[in-house]
């Protein structure tokens, strides 16, 4: 069981943790990939797109290696494979793209999430965010206004690490001054944030808002969104 009390530092995952956009961006794919001509129900996308993400850090730690760009490849070729879809995955990666550019979306802070940071600042806890994104992690923190509750902001794509890898977390880990052990991670991906964190030495919960499986099999704390988090932690 997980005190919060033990804890020093609490690490999110942006991306569908405490923002996210409409439609996000595993609906963005979902919906190209349904627009290519591709027949598949929603239960059946999220689990392909859940299961793909925890290969990802079972090839990781097997390889010891990952990158965005092998990240990006291996989700959709995971995907695709599951889903039983007939599509190479360049190709469907380059459809993929085409529809993300023309996309329009929203961008929006997750219910309960200003006032779950707010109140771990007040209580004296170090906030940081680690992000799988774009370089533009702390924009998009400022965009819904929550950039102030953090000490550290790192965007996968400036410190050129990218989740699962342990040294994503290891790296703000050390910026902090904080020991692994004194500190939780919070995310939505079994692979990359439960998985990726736990394999840093750190404990984890996990937001676990698709229905997602726990393939490990392991004690994993898991709630369906930041209000149900924010009762736990309170």
């Amino acid at each position: 069981m997980i005190n919060i009390r033990n804890k020093k530092a609490i690490f999110f995952d942006f991306g569908d943790t405490i923002a996210s956009t409409i439609p996000t961006y595993p609906d963005r794919i979902r919906i190209a990939l349904i627009e290519a001509g591709n027949k598949f129900t929603e239960k059946q996308y999220f689990r392909a797109f859940q299961y793909a993400d925890y290969i990802i850090f079972k090839d990781y730690i097997d390889d010891k290696t990952i990158s965005s760009s092998i990240y990006q490849k291996k989700l959709i070729s995971i995907i695709l494979r599951e889903l039983g879809i007939n599509m190479e995955p360049e190709e469907a990666w380059n459809h993929i793209r085409l529809n993300l550019s023309k996309s329009e979306y929203k961008r929006i802070l997750l219910p309960g999430a200003k006032k779950l940071l707010k109140d771990l600042n007040n209580s004296g806890f170090k906030l940081a965010v680690i992000s799988n994104n774009d370089g533009k992690t702390e924009e998009k923190c400022e965009q819904v206004g929550i950039a102030e509750y953090f000490e550290l902001i790192i965007d996968s794509t400036n410190v050129k690490i990218i989740k699962p890898d342990k040294n994503i977390f290891l790296l703000a880990s050390r910026m902090l001054g904080i020991d692994t052990k004194d500190i939780l991670h919070i995310g939505d991906l079994y692979g990359a944030d439960i998985m990726g964190a736990r394999n840093a030495g750190i404990d984890t919960i996990w937001i676990n808002n698709k229905d997602g499986i726990d393939y490990e099999e392991i004690k994993v704390k898991q709630v369906k969104d930041l209000l149900e988090l924010s009762e736990f932690i309170n």
